[in-house]
């Protein structure tokens, strides 16, 4: 058992906004004002429950926090170097039992691995925390607390100190469906979208201070400035609810996948329109979409239990069938990972012409894991691992054979 020693965190206050719905996907918002605090009901305001038995946070700074890590890599930018940190994820034994991991992300540059965890009874309220991972050295280099929120999944915007969060409805709290920044930094909580009344499938940035945001019942792309999320957004046209979405390395072009279709736009010449689409299988709508070059044109999708398919130069083949969670291009070494579903096998292929290039089975291999992955990167030691079980590993090739390593595993 993890002993605690937590920091006093400072309340935040949140301001009112009023911003116009653009379809009836975004609810009118009202301006919320500042109120009056009252002493009665904050005895009546129900508590998340959170023991935080699984962290350790100490208000001393750790010797080899950055220990391997270059100087000038996100890591050693965002670390807090005034303290020292322990965590592993929590498992709930509610159901089939488990961590509550709903969402993890890479830094661009590899040296971050970000998880977010929900903490909370079976029946919330909730609370979240995310937690930043050297990846250099596996250690826990920031704890973001963010209480009475449920996020539900998260961004790292590019060239910034900020992630975009989604939280979900706890009706307790009377909160609805909205995104928000949040300062890696300072765990200070900036503008929030307006209201959402259906479940967010698709969010990207640009550089640009452009957030995309796709839902589940609408087939418009609403895209935010980054520095006030509650001006009225922007909109683009798509033939399709729901979707995902990916944003090139160009910097312009935004890609938007849904039943059927995959749609390229400009978000730079304020058309709303695609400037170009590509035919899918018309039962095919993908779960994820990575793109694979810098304007995004050659492109590879999967969908849950389904097959992986990519396209280039006008045409469509598949890779595998029995897609599983994991879709991830790995542009360093110009290859293409997937899962699939049969022993949660990896798959690699060569970018561009997608040839196969090779197989790994983590659940076969030793020490024995579990889960089915969720996040993975290729990193300088390998490929770095996080599963649904809570655990996180590195498979490295020393010569001819995969090799697994285990780094930690879920608090039981």
């Amino acid at each position: 058992m993890f002993k605690i020693f937590v920091c006093a965190v400072a309340a935040l206050l949140t301001a009112g906004f009023v911003c116009a719905a653009e379809s009836n996907s975004i609810k009118n918002s009202e301006d919320a004002g500042l109120k009056i605090r009252n002493a009665e009901s904050d005895r009546d305001r129900p508590k998340v429950e959170d023991p935080k038995d699984n962290l350790i946070i100490e208000n001393s700074a750790s010797p080899n926090l950055l220990e391997n890590t270059p100087p000038d890599c996100f890591a050693a930018h965002i670390a807090d170097r005034s303290k020292g940190f322990e965590w592993v994820p929590k498992w709930y034994f509610e159901g089939s039992g488990g961590p509550r991991l709903p969402d993890s992300k890479f830094s661009p540059d590899g040296s971050v691995l970000a998880i977010a965890e929900v903490t909370g009874k079976t029946n919330g309220p909730f609370s979240s925390r995310l937690v930043l991972l050297n990846t250099y050295n596996y250690k826990c280099i920031r704890i973001i607390e963010i209480p009475e929120i449920r996020i539900s999944q998260f961004i790292l915007l590019p060239d910034a100190d900020s992630a975009i969060c989604v939280q979900e409805p706890q009706p307790v709290f009377k909160q609805e469906i909205k995104a928000f920044t949040l300062n890696l930094k300072t765990g200070a909580k900036g503008s929030e979208t307006p209201t959402f009344n259906s479940k967010i499938t698709g969010l990207a940035a640009m550089p640009d201070n452009k957030l995309m945001i796709k839902t589940a019942e609408s087939v418009k792309i609403y895209v935010f400035d980054l520095t006030n999320l509650a001006l009225d957004p922007s909109v683009l046209e798509t033939k399709f609810k729901g979707g995902v979405l990916a944003a090139a390395d160009d910097g312009v072009t935004l890609a938007a996948a849904g039943k059927g279709k995959l749609l390229f736009f400009n978000i730079t010449n304020g058309q709303s329109t695609p400037i170009n689409e590509k035919e899918l299988p018309s039962d095919f709508t993908p779960d994820n979409l990575v793109l694979c070059n810098e304007d995004g044109s050659l492109f590879a999708a999967s969908a849950n239990g389904k097959d992986i398919i990519w396209a280039g130069a006008g045409q469509i083949r598949m890779l595998a069938h029995n897609a599983g969670n994991i879709l991830v291009y790995d542009k360093p070494n110009k290859r293409l990972i997937a899962e699939t579903a049969v022993k949660s096998t990896l798959a690699f292929y060569t970018v561009p012409k997608f040839d196969p290039a090779g197989v790994c089975t983590p659940k076969a291999m030793q020490p024995s894991t579990r889960g089915d992955i969720l996040n993975l990167m290729a990193i300088p030691a390998g490929i770095l691992v996080l599963d649904s079980q809570g655990e996180l590993f590195l498979l490295h090739k020393p010569k001819t054979n995969w090799k697994k390593n285990l780094i930690f595993e879920a608090m039981k």
